[in-house]
């Protein structure tokens, strides 16, 4: 197996979140939503299995702005999006919030990543919000194999 170094890293950090003339990258564009559920939950899990937030005034948030990236010390690559803040506008629909997606459309589309989170969070006021920043994070242990054929 090789090792990848710092400036194979950097392509790949940059290429996860940014867009240029000739790459776009699958995070940029993408959208960040919260979940009251997503079952079942695995690699193969859909948008289909997604139990979208319903709280007045929910959306998905845009992630198409992205801080610079920085090292992690020696084991990898960082780069954070800007705070999505979610807040009810009223007390009408309360969510108990479990999971923090990312999906590649406003509203339907495909699910790209999720986390469930170790412990609901209540949006069931106007007063309460729920701040989610994205961090996107390349391992330098991560490694790229080689097969050589005779």
């Amino acid at each position: 197996m090789f090792q990848m170094c710092w400036a194979l890293i950097d392509v790949i950090a940059t290429i996860l979140t940014q867009a240029s003339a000739t790459t776009v990258g699958p995070l940029h564009g993408s959208y960040v939503g919260l979940a009251t559920a997503i079952t079942p939950s695995g690699p193969d899990t859909l948008m289909s299995a997604v139990t979208e937030a319903t709280y007045t005034g929910y959306a998905r948030v845009a992630l198409a702005a992205w801080g610079a990236q920085y090292r992690i010390g020696d084991s990898g690559q960082g780069q954070d999006s800007a705070l999505a803040d979610f807040q009810p506008s009223d007390a009408v629909a309360p969510n108990q919030i479990n999971a923090v997606f990312i999906a590649d459309a406003a509203t339907a589309g495909n699910l790209q990543a999720f986390y469930l989170l170790p412990n609901p969070v209540p949006l069931t006021t106007a007063l309460q919000h729920m701040p989610v920043i994205i961090s996107a994070v390349v391992q330098a242990a991560w490694s790229l194999g080689a097969v050589q054929t005779w």
